[in-house]
C-alpha cells in the first residue's frame, strides 16, 4: 500500500525568484496593480526598517536557508511522487473554473532550466518546455477515490498548446528536486465565487490522505502545500494565528478562519491550500520552519513567506 510519508508547506511566488535588490521593483508594480486598489492603502511609516537594504537582504537569506533546510527533509524522506495542492493563476474566463480538480496527463511540461544564476534557479519561459514525468496511475487512483469519496471533481489529461505548468507547482522543480520527479498536480482555486471554505478545504484534505493510503502500489508519497501565507499584502497577524493553529492542531481555528479576512489580497486564500495539508496530516505534528514577512513597501505589500513541514516517518 501507498504511504503518505511527508506533508510540505512552501510558499511560492515573485518574491522567491527576484534577488533582495529588485523587490522594490516588485513594490512599483504594486502601486499599478489594480486588485489593490492601490489608491486606498495607507502609507505606514513604521514600516522603514523594513524595507531597508539589510532587512530586505536578511529576508532573502533567510528564505534560501528555509528552501535548503526543507530541501534536507524532502530528500531525507526518500519520496517516490508529490501530490502538490496549489491555486491555477492562468485564469481563462470563457472556461469553466473547478473548486477542486486534478491532472491526469502522464507528463507535466515545465519551462526549460537555465542553471543557476544570482542564487536561483533561471527558467526560460520563450523555449519550448521539457515534458517531465507525472504519475498519472496515482493521479487516476485519486481521481476516482476522492469521487467515490463524496468529492466532484474536475480534470484534464493534457495542457492548452504552449501552456506549461506554472510556478504554484514548478516551485518544486525551481527550489526542490535536483533531478526530475512525479508530480501529480492537484487543483484548489482560491477565486470567489468559486471559492472552498476552510472546512471543505480541510475535509478535502482528509479525504486526498485516506485516497493516497488506500492506493495499492507500494510507494512514498509526499503531500505539497504550495502557497501563502499573506500576499500581495501582508497580514502578519492572520499568518501568525495560522501557524499557531497548524502547530497546535486546532481544527476548530483552521475551519472557522474569516473569509473576508482571507480574501483581504488576492494571494491571501492560497492560505487554504496549507488547511487542505492540515487535514491530511491531521495525525502528524507540524514543524515551522521559518514565517518570513518580506515587505516590499511602506503600503505593506510584499510576502508572508513560509516554510515548514510535517513528518510521517
Amino acid at each position: 500500500m501507498a504511504t503518505f510519508a511527508l506533508g510540505i508547506g512552501t510558499s511560492h511566488g515573485p518574491t522567491m525568484s527576484t534577488p533582495w535588490e529588485e523587490w522594490l521593483v516588485l513594490a512599483e508594480k504594486d502601486l499599478v496593480d489594480e486588485r489593490l486598489n492601490p489608491s486606498t492603502l495607507v502609507a505606514k511609516p513604521e514600516l522603514q526598517p523594513e524595507i531597508a537594504d539589510e532587512r530586505r537582504k536578511a529576508r532573502h537569506a533567510a528564505y534560501h536557508a528555509a528552501i535548503k533546510a526543507l530541501k534536507a527533509q524532502i530528500e531525507a524522506a526518500r519520496i517516490d511522487t508529490f501530490v502538490v495542492v496549489s491555486n491555477p493563476h492562468q485564469i481563462f474566463p470563457q472556461e469553466p473554473q473547478p473548486v477542486f480538480g486534478i491532472y491526469l496527463g502522464e507528463s507535466v511540461l515545465v519551462a526549460q532550466d537555465t542553471g543557476v544564476g544570482e542564487g536561483r534557479r533561471r527558467f526560460d519561459h520563450s523555449a519550448a518546455p521539457r515534458a517531465l514525468p507525472s504519475d498519472a496511475p496515482l493521479a487516476q487512483h485519486l481521481m476516482n477515490a476522492l469521487i467515490d469519496d463524496g468529492f466532484d471533481l474536475a480534470c484534464m489529461d493534457r495542457f492548452r498548446d504552449g501552456t506549461m505548468l506554472e510556478h504554484a507547482y514548478a516551485v518544486m522543480y525551481e527550489h526542490y528536486f535536483d533531478q526530475p520527479r512525479p508530480l501529480v498536480p492537484v487543483i484548489l482555486s482560491r477565486y470567489r465565487p468559486n471559492q472552498a471554505t476552510p472546512a471543505r478545504c480541510y475535509a478535502f484534505g482528509q479525504s486526498l490522505r485516506r485516497a493516497i493510503e488506500s492506493w495499492g502500489e507500494k510507494r512514498r508519497v509526499a503531500v505539497v502545500a504550495s502557497g501563502g501565507l499573506s500576499h500581495q499584502i501582508i497580514d502578519e497577524d492572520l499568518d501568525r494565528s495560522v501557524i499557531a493553529a497548524l502547530q497546535r492542531k486546532d481544527v476548530a481555528a483552521l475551519k472557522g478562519l474569516n473569509r473576508d479576512r482571507l480574501n483581504g489580497a488576492p494571494g491571501t486564500p492560497e492560505i487554504l491550500n496549507w488547511v487542505t495539508m492540515a487535514g491530511a496530516a491531521e495525525d502528524v505534528p507540524m514543524t515551522l520552519i521559518d514565517y518570513i514577512p518580506a515587505y516590499r513597501s511602506l503600503l505593506g505589500t510584499g510576502h508572508g513567506l513560509t516554510y515548514g513541514y510535517w513528518s510521517a516517518s
